[in-house]
């Protein structure tokens, strides 16, 4: 029956991605601006004031989180959502200096709230938050993951490292969320190899506890010609044979793997 089932194993990429929780990269949406976001020393804002060009323009927020407004020095902002120094600025204006102002702001650019991204990425280097920000998000923005092995990943924070898997991040509620100051790695992933007659050989992510069916089954299946009375494992230079036929028909126990094994399964 296992053997049947292994045969039977859908060979297209669509399955594989579901197998090995692997999102097609187009799943992954954008961080996008949210109306929440607190601009802070290094952001660049716009500032309109309907009809009065002398205040309109783009200021820089400087270390001590003031901009410097025209005809009114320095005002504090950072800290503030886009929303909150509208009001503060219409309030100023509106006090001292126009009639009925119409103030509108947002962030020319982004440059407050930092995230680095190391390791096996696409693109690794700094990001700027635009507001709540996911590390599914992250790792688009990023280009995505250069290695299909890879299952960990560690956000440093505050001198405290947080761990996720990868299957765990793609699965619904998995995601996480990003601050300003995260370090995000990506190590090298671990991996089991299965050559031979599967219908699709090649690099396996390694996972704790996985077995020798459970790859073969990640591998697409054994291919028609599979001999699985002749299946040998490569471990650290040992030659370790296995036999796969009486693991399928239940009379031995499925064998653990470890990560680097090189499984390789002859053809009749």
């Amino acid at each position: 029956m296992l053997f049947s089932l292994l045969l039977a194993l859908p060979a297209n990429a669509e399955d594989l991605y579901a197998d090995l929780g692997r999102p097609q990269p187009d799943t992954v949406d954008a961080p996008s601006l949210s109306a929440d976001y607190r601009v802070g020393a290094g952001d660049v804002v716009s500032i309109e004031v309907r009809g009065e060009d002398s205040f309109s323009g783009t200021y820089p927020i400087g270390t001590d989180g003031t901009i410097d407004f025209p005809h009114v020095g320095k005002v504090r902002v950072a800290g503030q959502p886009t929303p909150q120094i509208a009001e503060e600025l219409t309030r100023i204006l509106g006090e001292d200096y126009l009639v009925d102002p119409q103030v509108f702001v947002g962030v020319e650019k982004f440059q407050s709230q930092r995230v680095d991204v190391l390791g096996q990425v696409d693109k690794p280097g700094s990001q700027y938050l635009t507001g709540p920000t996911t590390l599914r998000q992250v790792l688009g923005e990023a280009g995505g993951l250069t290695d299909d092995t890879v299952t960990m990943i560690q956000i440093t924070r505050g001198g405290e490292q947080i761990e996720t898997t990868w299957e765990r991040l793609t699965k619904p509620g998995g995601d996480i969320p990003v601050y300003a100051g995260d370090q995000i790695y990506v190590p090298e992933g671990q991996a089991v190899f299965v050559l031979g007659a599967v219908n699709k050989p090649g690099a396996l992510p390694y996972r704790e506890g996985m077995t020798l069916y459970q790859a073969i089954s990640q591998a697409q299946g054994l291919g028609q010609y599979a001999k699985i009375n002749k299946v040998y494992i490569l471990r650290d230079g040992a030659r370790i044979e296995v036999r796969l036929k009486r693991i399928l028909k239940g009379q031995e126990s499925d064998y653990m793997l470890e990560p680097g094994d090189q499984i390789f399964i002859d053809e009749r």
